[in-house]
């Protein structure tokens, strides 16, 4: 069961223990195909890196994820690896045109917030700032005031000619999504289901109910 080798993985990273992690990680690599508890698990994972500032272990995960799991086409996968590659605040892990794609077609507001800041590194700013109101539209619509805030100041920064970039912690702690309570990052990255989790596939629902793609 590929889940349990993944919490276990997360609950290494969180004790350092990178090796044992890796070694749990590897023992997965021929598995052909995610469950959604597969999946759960793997993307969590990933957030648990990205809290420890592991850039690159987390993007690998989120790689995976997309990578295996088709139906993570327009999800949680997705629009982790794309913010990740778009707002990191370590431009050896930045990669606009990866980004870009990414976000492609997609509708998801930090998906958007993803593709205006690739855009704006790319050099163009006009089609950063249009998809910077796209994404202050959606997350308008979807009464997401998490994303709503950052869609707005990535906007407020793209008028001003300014960067937009994150930590490896802040960006975990906006892929977490809202909390109550007074958490640590044990309970708030390993244990409910992640805010942008609820939120794509809240989406995806949204879609299915619509018949189409978004």
């Amino acid at each position: 069961m590929p889940w349990l080798r993944f919490e276990l993985a997360g609950a290494l990273v969180m004790s350092g223990r990178l090796g044992e992690a890796e070694l749990q990680t590897q023992a997965t690599v021929e598995v052909p195909h995610l469950t959604r508890q597969d999946s759960d698990a793997l993307y969590r994972l990933g957030l648990v890196y990205l809290s420890r500032n592991l850039l690159e272990q987390s993007a690998e995960q989120f790689r995976r994820l997309v990578r295996l799991n088709a139906a993570d086409g327009r999800g949680p996968g997705r629009v982790a690896l794309a913010w990740i590659l778009a707002a990191s605040e370590d431009p050896e892990v930045r990669n606009a045109t990866a980004a870009l794609e990414l976000g492609e077609g997609g509708r998801e507001p930090l998906l958007l917030c993803a593709r205006a800041l690739a855009q704006a590194e790319l050099g163009s700013t006009q089609l950063a700032l249009r998809s910077a109101r796209r994404a202050l539209g959606e997350a308008r619509k979807r009464e997401d005031l998490l994303l709503l805030g950052i869609a707005d100041d990535i906007l407020s920064r793209l008028n001003l000619g300014e960067a937009f970039q994150q930590s490896g912690e802040d960006m975990a702690d906006l892929l977490t999504g809202d909390w109550h309570g007074d958490l640590g990052h044990n309970d708030r990255v390993g244990g409910a289901e992640p805010g942008a989790l609820r939120r794509a596939r809240r989406s995806e629902s949204e879609v299915e109910r619509k018949g189409g793609e978004p």
